[in-house]
Formats: C-alpha cells, sequence, structure tokens
C-alpha cells in the first residue's frame, strides 16, 4: 500500500510539470517562429553608394571593406536610402576594428533632424578585436527615427586607426532580434569620464531603470534579516524547515543583487578585454600616445626632451586644439609632464641669460611671442605722488632686444608716468617705455630705444612727472614654490624699501630666432 501512495504522489507532481514544459515549448517556438524582414546594404556589392571620410583610404576584398585612417575623422556614409523609420526597429552592422570595445556611433539624418548631430544618432561599441561582430543596435529607442531615413553615417571608432566593414542590416524584428538589440544597448562598454569613481553604486547602475528600486533594496536587505532574526528568537520553527527558509532568503537576495548589478559586471569583464587589446606589449611610449589620443605629439616632445640641454631655458609654443580627438588633453596642456625640468625654465642662477629653446607645434612658424615675467595679482594700490620715483628689480627671462611690451595696473593718467629700463647697477638707461594702449585691467607700455643688453637683472624706473597722483597696482603675493616674489627683486619707493613688489607683466617678441631642431613640417624647435 505504502508503494502504491508513492506512485499516486509520484503521477501527481509529473502532470503539471509536463503541462508547465508543454506551455513553456510553445511560446518559445511562437517566438522563434516569427518572420523578420530585412533590408541588407553590402559595402562590397555596393562601391558607388557609400562614401568615406576626407583621407580615409579603402581597399575591397571578398566580401568586406578595409578602411584606414589617414585625417582627422573615421566614418562611412551611406546616402540615398530611403528607410522607412517606422516599420524597420533594429540596425545589425558587421564590423571589424584592431582594438577591443571601441566607441563607435550611428548617426542617422529624417524629416526631424536635417544634419548630422550627435544627439541624433546611437552609441555602441566595436565589441571583442581582430574579428568580425554583428553589433546590434535598437532603433526605437531614439524619438526621431521615423518617417523616410534619408541617410546614415557609422563613426567607425574613435581610437581605431583601421576597420574592416561587411554590412549593414536594416531589420523588423523578430522577438529575439528585439532582445539582442536591447543587449547590446544594455552592456554597451565606453571609456569612464576623467574625474569619475567607481564605487558599488556606479555611474552606469544608476542611470538604469532599476534606480528606484536600487536605492530601497537595502532597506528591504536589512528588514529581512530583521524578520529572519525575530523568526529565529521568538518562534520555535523546526530546524529543517529554518534551513530551507534562510537558503531561499539568500539565494532571493543574490538573484536580485545579481541582476541588478549585471550591467557593471558585463562593463568590467568589457573593460578587462578593452586594457588587454590597448596596452598589452605595448611599450610606455605608446601608451602615453594612446592615452593621450595623439602619438606623434608624444613622439615629438620625446624628440624635444633628448635634444634640448638640460640646463637651458624652454619656451612652450605648442598650439591649442591639435589632437585628433576631442576628448584627448589639449598637447599644449600636455607640454611639462611630457618633458624633463630643465632648471633654468624655473630660476635664474647667473646674471648671464641661458641659451632659449622655442618649441613649435602644430602651426606653421608663428611669431614667437609670449610673457617673460609676470607679477600681475594686484592687492593694494601705492599712491605715486607728482615728483616720486618707484624702483623695482626685475630678473630678465629673454635678452632686452626680446622684451616687447610692459604691461602695469593703473589708477590715474597714464600719459603722466615716465617709464625707463636701467642696467643691474640702476644707473644707466638701456631702454625707454612709450605708452601703447590704455585698458580697463592694464595699462601697456611698448619699449623703445633698446640698447644692447646681455644681463638678465636690471630695474624698471616708474616717475610721476604730471601733477595728480597716479595709483599703481602692487602684490603682496608670493611665489608659492620658491617664497618669493616672482620677479625675484625688491621694490623702492623714493629710494625707501617697501615690503610689497610691483605688479606688472613683460612680454617678448623674439627676434630672428635660429632653427635648431626639426622633427616634421609642424614639429620643430628654435633657438636663440
Amino acid at each position: 500500500m505504502k508503494k502504491i501512495k508513492k506512485q499516486e504522489k509520484q503521477t501527481i507532481w509529473i502532470w503539471p510539470a509536463v503541462i508547465i514544459a508543454v506551455i513553456v515549448l510553445s511560446v518559445g517556438m511562437f517566438f522563434v517562429l516569427q518572420k523578420s524582414e530585412q533590408l541588407v546594404f553590402s559595402f562590397s556589392d555596393n562601391r558607388g553608394m557609400w562614401q568615406v571620410s576626407a583621407g580615409t583610404t579603402f581597399d575591397i576584398k571578398d566580401n568586406q571593406v578595409d578602411l584606414k585612417k589617414q585625417g582627422r575623422d573615421f566614418f562611412v556614409v551611406v546616402p540615398d536610402l530611403k528607410i522607412d523609420g517606422s516599420w524597420y526597429d533594429v540596425c545589425a552592422i558587421e564590423l571589424m576594428t584592431p582594438m577591443a570595445y571601441d566607441q563607435g556611433h550611428l548617426l542617422f539624418i529624417s524629416p526631424i533632424n536635417q544634419s548630422y548631430e550627435s544627439n541624433f544618432g546611437y552609441d555602441f561599441d566595436t565589441g571583442r578585436d581582430d574579428k568580425f561582430n554583428k553589433i546590434w543596435i535598437n532603433l526605437t529607442r531614439h524619438g526621431a527615427w521615423q518617417g523616410n531615413i534619408r541617410e546614415v553615417l557609422i563613426i567607425l571608432g574613435t581610437d581605431s586607426n583601421s576597420a574592416s566593414i561587411k554590412s549593414i542590416r536594416f531589420i523588423h524584428g523578430n522577438f529575439f532580434e528585439k532582445i539582442k538589440a536591447w543587449w547590446g544597448d544594455f552592456s554597451r562598454y565606453y571609456d569612464p569620464r576623467l574625474g569619475s569613481c567607481f564605487v558599488m553604486a556606479s555611474p552606469f547602475f544608476v542611470r538604469t531603470s532599476f534606480t528606484l528600486f536600487f536605492l530601497p533594496f537595502y532597506w528591504w536587505f536589512l528588514g529581512g534579516s530583521i524578520v529572519v532574526y525575530a523568526l529565529l528568537y521568538f518562534i520555535k520553527i523546526d530546524a529543517r524547515i529554518l534551513k530551507v527558509i534562510i537558503a531561499i532568503f539568500i539565494l532571493v537576495i543574490l538573484l536580485v543583487w545579481g541582476l541588478l548589478d549585471l550591467r557593471n559586471n558585463v562593463y568590467y569583464l568589457k573593460s578587462i578585454g578593452r586594457n588587454i587589446s590597448l596596452y598589452w606589449g605595448k611599450s610606455l611610449q605608446e601608451k602615453r600616445g594612446i592615452i593621450t589620443g595623439n602619438q606623434e605629439f608624444i613622439d615629438f616632445m620625446k624628440f624635444v626632451d633628448e635634444n634640448i640641454p638640460l640646463r637651458a631655458r624652454v619656451f612652450n609654443h605648442i598650439a591649442y586644439n591639435t589632437s585628433p580627438q576631442g576628448h584627448s588633453y589639449f598637447p599644449e596642456n600636455q607640454f611639462n609632464y611630457n618633458l624633463r625640468p630643465r632648471l633654468e625654465s624655473f630660476y635664474q642662477f647667473s646674471h648671464e641669460i641661458p641659451k632659449r629653446y622655442y618649441v613649435v607645434y602644430g602651426q606653421a612658424l608663428p611669431q614667437l611671442r609670449g610673457t617673460d615675467q609676470t607679477q600681475m595679482q594686484v592687492d593694494a594700490y601705492l599712491s605715486l605722488k607728482p615728483g616720486q620715483t618707484l624702483r623695482q628689480k626685475v630678473v630678465l627671462w629673454n635678452e632686452l632686444e626680446d622684451i616687447d611690451t610692459f604691461h602695469l595696473d593703473l589708477k590715474g593718467a597714464g600719459t603722466n608716468l615716465e617709464v625707463k629700463i636701467l642696467d643691474k647697477d640702476g644707473v644707466k638707461i638701456i631702454a625707454d617705455g612709450d605708452l601703447f594702449h590704455v585698458g580697463t585691467e592694464e595699462t601697456v607700455f611698448k619699449l623703445i630705444n633698446k640698447n644692447r643688453y646681455t644681463d638678465s637683472r636690471t630695474f624698471v624706473e616708474l616717475k610721476n612727472h604730471g601733477r595728480a597722483i597716479i595709483e599703481v597696482g602692487i602684490s603682496a603675493h608670493p611665489n608659492p614654490d620658491t617664497g618669493l616674489q616672482d620677479n625675484s627683486g625688491s621694490l623702492f619707493l623714493n629710494g625707501a624699501k617697501k615690503k610689497e613688489a610691483l605688479a606688472f607683466r613683460l612680454s617678448y617678441l623674439v627676434k630672428n630666432p635660429q632653427p635648431f631642431k626639426k622633427f616634421n613640417e609642424h614639429a620643430y624647435i628654435l633657438m636663440k
């Protein structure tokens, strides 16, 4: 009798399981058998119907197109498509790049937008390196994808200099194709933004639709733990049942936590693959080029560092915005990070001005104009009465013949101020200051009648030969590196030494610089 009852119990459990399995299989087959409609554009078969960015070269072989980046941009345009955006809701691109999980973009033109703009498009990652990946994109997530889609533009990668592409497909997708497109967007990799910090609740996770549940999740976790503890303490439950309850509770926690953090885990795995692809087996020089987005600049700075003597004075004349990547640091700001410090670039140890080297990058031969010496932080104003003289000891970083203008912060008639440059003893006049410009923030004097003078020590003399008081800007702010005033000198009012320093700026314009070393047509070193 016991055996018969046991068989009856087993039979009772079998039939519900069979029914559930049949339902699941039926639903699965329904989705599998759903038809999809595809519009396939093969790049190798339609040569005259697509274009590449300026400077990009390509080679068609077999059923793929190999492209190589030569200019600043790297994209493919497919015009005259005439796609019904309301019907086609999924896109698949067959693409291969040498860098894993590079960041690509699909832009489009529709009746809503008439030009290629970054906010009218889709971002995607290119998948694993050196193999063709089918990249799935959910087109319905952009509201402008509707009506007649006339053109699409595919940015093949932001860091890759080459790529291979086979086709782009526009699909009226079935259930599984839509799941692939959703997963492609959900698991998309992109480089972290500078300044971001990864913690358990990462920026990617907070942006998802789980946000409303994620924050109270910890409270649910705490509350559930308290309930379990109360069951253990107050209610007498069979130990076996209690073990099952605790196991189920922990399993639910792990499942929910895993679901909420799924995107992060996929992201971290992709970031490992991308870092291996980018940096494995490469030299430090190549890694710097990848990070800054401009290998040529990094190679040039190594060239500069190897050729300019350590006891030299170096001036930075690198053009802004020369990096091919918009998100990269400007080379102008990267200058000091890629050059060993030259002592004479920070301090003047001797009276004789050392050789000066002017580093030029990203532009044709420019005017070598810049700031020679500056102390323009104005903390107060000193009253210079009629007939009074103000003297400031100044150290030049360029020879006097290259000093162009002298800038002051004045309140009062600059026309009544006489400016002279004196030698290191404060006796001989070696240049005069001619009023050049009166602005709201500074008054500029152009240096004229300059004598031949190669010493770095000078005096600037200001004399009020008018009838009204002239307020002259002064600074009590020391150089944080040395604890001294930047001009390394003392200020005297009618011979009396002052604690402050004159607030001023000297600009230079180098005359007749000589070529020193050339890296290429737009990267070289001049010398004086």
